[in-house]
């Protein structure tokens, strides 16, 4: 017996709302904060850098979270000065770019 149109409907429904469901856990959304401090810490490109609070996660239309770093300048570039940078984390594509942001967050120790 083949199912119905709208069998078939509920079923794609209910498969769509499981993998949703899925994605909401805790571990999920942990494994996700783990994901988006790696690469930015990555992609700023800083010596000593850490995470000023928590990634912010923008709605799935924008599909972007982003995260406050602070960290050092590579003694080749900027001899060591504390620099801050936001990073926006592409969650589709899981890439990350971070850009210094003058003046918004310095480290603990240069406030």
């Amino acid at each position: 017996m083949v199912p119905s149109l709208a069998m078939r409907a509920v079923l794609a429904a209910s498969l769509g709302l499981g993998a949703a469901a899925q994605a909401a856990t805790p571990e999920a959304w942990s494994a996700h904060d783990r994901a988006v401090i790696a690469a930015c810490e990555k992609a700023s490109g800083l010596d000593a850098v850490s995470a000023i609070g928590r990634p912010v996660v923008f709605s799935d239309t924008n599909g972007k979270t982003a995260l406050l770093l602070v960290g050092r300048a590579r003694p080749a570039r900027l001899k060591g000065k504390p620099i801050s940078m936001l990073c926006l984390y592409d969650r589709t594509r899981k890439v990350a770019e971070a850009q210094e942001t003058p003046g918004l967050a310095m480290a603990p120790e240069t406030r």
